[in-house]
């Protein structure tokens, strides 16, 4: 599972763009005095972008799976992972007439299924990378977060977007961090392999 990951470091740095991406949209549209229908729009929009934005990180993430560098290493929890994002990021365009409401239940029960494959990944790396804490933080937010948004007052749009805007500034500073942590776990091997050979 390390080795998959090492060598598929891109797929967090891919992962850090767009919950950045996402997170700016997201507080941009909190923080703007919008008309009624330009607001209409403006939420309309996030659950179109974060449905997209999930699709492409599911994508991702099992195009690193099926990577050539994957064969011969356990990518079970790549395989569930990419598959089960996709299905949350196709469900939430697909589904007709859903408001920040729903989508707050959609993202919560995905939010969980993102958890456990975080915290099951972590604790495979952390059998090699004993100091390596950004994915384990990141599936505890995305169990915090869901646990929030289920709450029974989670229905108001601007309870939704305070955390939908909260939850992707953390993932975007984790999976930042993991890919850069990754990045590196790969470079300084290289880097004493040609010094030896030097």
């Amino acid at each position: 599972m390390l080795r998959i990951l090492i060598d598929n470091w891109w797929l967090f740095a891919c992962r850090a763009a767009f919950a950045w991406l996402f997170a700016i949209y997201v507080w941009f549209v909190q923080g703007a005095t919008l008309p009624l229908l330009l607001r209409v729009f403006a939420h309309a929009s996030i659950i179109v972008l974060f449905g997209f934005l999930a699709f492409g990180t599911g994508i991702f993430t099992l195009a690193a799976a099926f990577s050539p560098s994957s064969r011969g290493h356990d990518r079970r929890l790549l395989l569930i992972d990419g598959i089960g994002v996709c299905l949350g990021g196709v469900i939430v365009v697909v589904v007709p007439n859903v408001t920040l409401a729903p989508l707050a239940r959609i993202i919560a029960f995905w939010s969980f299924f993102v958890a456990v494959c975080e915290i099951l990944m972590a604790h495979r790396i952390r059998r090699h990378l004993l100091d390596e804490w950004f994915l384990g933080i990141a599936g505890i937010g995305s169990a915090i977060f869901g646990a929030i948004l289920l709450q029974d007052h989670a229905f108001s749009d601007k309870f939704v977007l305070h955390w939908l805007g909260a939850y992707a500034l953390l993932s975007a500073l984790t999976m930042s961090g993991l890919a850069f942590r990754l990045w590196r776990a790969g470079i300084i091997p290289l880097k004493a392999r040609r010094a030896a050979s030097d």
